[in-house]
């Protein structure tokens, strides 16, 4: 941080911090609301409707509201703190703690460094700091009146930043929206109006999805943004798809052209609840889908703002200072996860995004990398999950367990493992790497860490491409990723227990029920976990393992006959016997596989007669999958059939 050495505004900066004898007047009282009204360039500022004479707010910039410190902090409530040496303020409000430097945009809330839009500076001996980054931190909310020009700081009494979502939290110290004439985001290169009547309320991890919503909770702007679409995606694509999804709407209006250097499309339709427009931009293979819902309860100056908004997205970016940047890049080029309730953080690369279609785990984070990559071509990938400790469980036998299960899931001959040991920041981290072989040629290597805190655990997974992995920049990227990750303790009483729902491989116990197959009379013990279905079909999701029992009539009458049929019929035969015994009869066994889709599958089937017929008992799966696991599996069960 930027050292101040001026003897002349360490003077200063304790002058602005004399006490306002009027100040605390107003916060004698057991207010239920705060409410700061004012208007710029006036020096008398309403705080509860009570006149407070203060150095007159200004804007600064390209529109940041300044304000004097010791006025919004004293009507909080706020405790603050001045340290001269430093030139550094800290207030201290509910569970917020704000570090700010005179004369620096940076600023600490919760151990975390946000930007500011304009620095905390010295005006006529008073603080003046950047008016929403320090509401917004307290959980108030600050609107502005286009027709008495005045500017508002409410929060009642029942608002705190726990009951903020934390969702909300983190879009409102990620973004710092300030009083600029535009929003926009410097990475997806677009930008729109700005107005103090619309806030942002949804954000996804990198930006490309957001919604943006009027004070009144009527009118939403709602952005999506596409980097994974293929290479060969076309605006007559996009326009049918969205045709698609409005054919049961009125259709207003619709329009196709070029604007802003790419291909363009618009459409205007209505609901009986709403009305919705829509503009399609393909440039540059991004697919940017700006949106627009206006409730038919909406009066025409909501409506004629919403629309003026939503009129104003252009595609580019200005580097004027007009633009409120909302990405959340930093100077190094990296994008900071951060969930506060976990209190867990990861430095990404910008290209790369949270995945949140595939797992609804509260405790479950995966990141990929979407530029560049599409269905026939993997992106690297990371997964964090955390955990409650284990009683007996230690960091290295937690490593070893998992190890241990993953080895047997794979067939020796594409899977190779080596245990790990070593740092992450200034963590001890246990893990094990894998070198994983598609029967395709695919190659694949992963990385598991796992680190222990006091009162909770955390696994880290990695994975790339062999191509990705002989990438250095694309392999220092998920290194440097990992090697960036950080934890607090949170608070165990708000987290509670986070069991992990660990289901060991390796171990000869597992729990089964009974089935009974009617038609073969038969039955059987199978893994409780496998879904049935249809007929006595059954399946194993973990291991891809597809088990069946059938009964083929009379037409065969001759298990030698079938036997060699399917011997036919095969590519490559493994194994075959004769003498296998199955609910005490002998039974012919035939072992063979089949390439699919450049996929090896290996089927084993036992045949054994009964009264009617032939009893086909198969189990088939991928090669790659062929490990002790699904071995250990399916001799349980056939181990388990007998007479019913």
């Amino acid at each position: 941080m930027k050292k101040l050495t001026s003897k002349l505004i360490s003077t200063v900066m304790a002058l602005s911090f004399a006490v306002n004898p009027s100040i605390y007047k107003v916060m004698a009282g057991d207010n239920s609301n705060i409410e700061i009204k004012f208007n710029l360039g006036d020096s008398n500022l309403y705080i509860n409707s009570e006149v407070v004479n203060v150095t007159a707010p200004y804007s600064a910039g390209q529109g940041t509201t300044m304000v004097p410190l010791r006025v919004i902090t004293e009507a909080f409530g706020a405790k603050v703190d001045w340290n001269a040496n430093e030139k550094k303020v800290t207030i201290k409000y509910e569970d917020s703690e704000i570090i700010m430097y005179i004369n620096s945009k940076e600023a600490i809330v919760n151990g975390n460094t946000y930007s500011l839009t304009e620095s905390p500076v010295i005006n006529n001996s008073t603080t003046m700091v950047p008016l929403r980054f320090i509401s917004e931190k307290f959980g108030a909310k600050v609107s502005y009146d286009e027709t008495t020009k005045g500017i508002t700081v409410e929060k009642s009494s029942n608002e705190s930043n726990k009951e903020n979502t934390e969702e909300n939290i983190n879009v409102n110290d990620l973004l710092n929206v300030s009083d600029n004439a535009y929003i926009g985001d410097s990475n997806f290169k677009w930008y729109m109006k700005n107005s103090p009547s619309f806030s942002l309320t949804e954000r996804n991890f990198n930006g490309s999805n957001l919604t943006y919503t009027d004070d009144k909770g009527l009118n939403e702007i709602v952005i999506y943004i596409q980097t994974d679409i293929p290479k060969d995606y076309s605006i007559d694509e996009a326009i049918a798809n969205e045709k698609s999804y409005t054919a049961n709407q009125t259709l207003v209006s619709q329009k196709q052209s070029k604007k802003d250097g790419a291909d363009y499309f618009e459409i205007s339709y209505k609901t009986k609840e709403e009305s919705i427009y829509t503009k399609l931009y393909l440039k540059d293979n991004i697919l940017y889908d700006f949106n627009a819902y206006i409730s038919n309860e909406s009066d025409k100056q909501n409506t004629d703002l919403t629309l003026d908004l939503f009129n104003s997205i252009t595609l580019g970016y200005k580097n004027d200072g007009s633009i409120s940047d909302l990405s959340s890049i930093n100077e190094a080029g990296l994008r900071k996860f951060e969930q506060t309730k976990f209190k867990i953080a990861m430095n990404l690369p910008a290209s790369w995004t949270q995945v949140d279609d595939v797992s609804d785990k509260i405790n479950e984070f995966i990141f990929r990398d979407k530029q560049n990559y599409d269905d026939d071509n993997n992106p690297p990938s990371i997964l964090i999950r955390m955990f409650s400790h284990e009683e007996g469980l230690s960091l290295s036998q937690w490593a070893k367990r998992d190890a241990d299960s993953a080895k047997a899931i794979y067939n020796p001959k594409y899977y190779t493992q080596k245990l790990t040991s070593g740092k992450i920041g200034s963590y001890d981290y246990s893990g094990y790497d894998e070198d994983l072989e598609f029967p395709n040629g695919k190659k694949f290597k992963t990385s598991s860490y796992y680190i222990y805190g006091k009162n909770y655990r955390y696994q880290i997974f990695t994975i790339l491409s062999e191509e990705d992995y002989k990438n250095k920049q694309k392999h220092d990227e998920v290194i440097n990723a990992v090697n960036s990750f950080r934890f607090e303790e949170p608070d165990k009483e708000e987290i509670g227990l986070l069991s992990e729902d660990f289901k060991d491989l390796e171990s000869s116990e597992i729990k089964t029920k009974q089935i009974i197959i009617k038609k073969a009379k038969l039955k059987a013990d199978i893994p409780v976990s496998w879904e049935h279905q249809e007929d006595d079909v059954y399946f194993d999701y973990e291991l891809g393992l597809q088990f069946s029992f059938y009964t083929i009539d009379g037409k065969y009458n001759s298990i030698d006959f079938l036997a060699r049929s399917i011997e036919y019929m095969s590519n490559n035969v493994i194994e075959k016997k004769n003498n296998v015994r199955i609910a005490g009869k002998q039974a012919a066994y035939i072992k063979y596989s089949n390439v699919e889709d450049d996929e090896t599958i290996i089927s084993e089937q036992y045949l054994l007669n009964n009264d009617d017929g032939i009893v086909v008992i198969s189990a088939n799966y991928l090669d790659l999958y062929n490990g002790a696991r699904t071995q250990r599996l399916i001799k349980s069960v056939i181990d388990s059939i007998a007479a019913n």
